[in-house]
């Protein structure tokens, strides 16, 4: 094989690595996306429910704190978003690094870095992701304890004294 040949093979396989990346961070986006969807739809369930005149005060009060909750949970998914499309465009600049790496050798530790860089982002997100999953454990165990405790008189006592 050419020397040129094997140059080109080289960089092909150095930029693989990247388009994975993308790859996997746009797949982690579009469940964000799926989730950020559901969350507005509950949010608007539960802010039209909160309106409704006959709905109780007690439930008012509950749907209140859901409510702050939510704020939290889609503040962390935002977060996440925004990290996870900050990596991809990290991963397009190591592309372009690697390709105008042979006439610039100067530039593969940018190249490095960039990559560097978008993976730590992608961690991040995760982590704000699992921040997220804790708020909705927690919003769906206020709401689990509201149902329980109202089919539950002795529980519903105890709960008012």
């Amino acid at each position: 094989m050419p020397p040129e040949q094997s140059g080109l093979l080289q960089l092909i396989a150095t930029a693989v690595t990247p388009v994975v990346m993308i790859s996997t961070a746009a797949t982690l986006i579009l469940g964000i996306n799926t989730k950020h969807q559901s969350m507005a739809d509950r949010l608007r369930a539960l802010t039209a429910e909160h309106r409704q005149a006959a709905t109780p005060q007690a439930r008012r009060i509950l749907i209140a704190q859901q409510l702050r909750w939510f704020e939290r949970r889609i503040h962390y998914a935002a977060a996440a978003h925004r990290m996870l499309y900050l990596a991809i465009v990290l991963f397009l600049f190591t592309i372009l690094l690697l390709i105008l790496a042979p006439a610039k050798l100067s530039w593969t530790p940018a190249a490095y870095t960039f990559f560097v860089l978008g993976v730590l982002l992608m961690l991040a997100a995760a982590g704000f992701e699992f921040m997220e999953l804790r708020w909705t454990n927690l919003t769906l165990r206020l709401e689990m304890q509201d149902v329980l405790a109202s089919t539950n008189p002795a529980k519903e006592r105890a709960k008012r004294d």
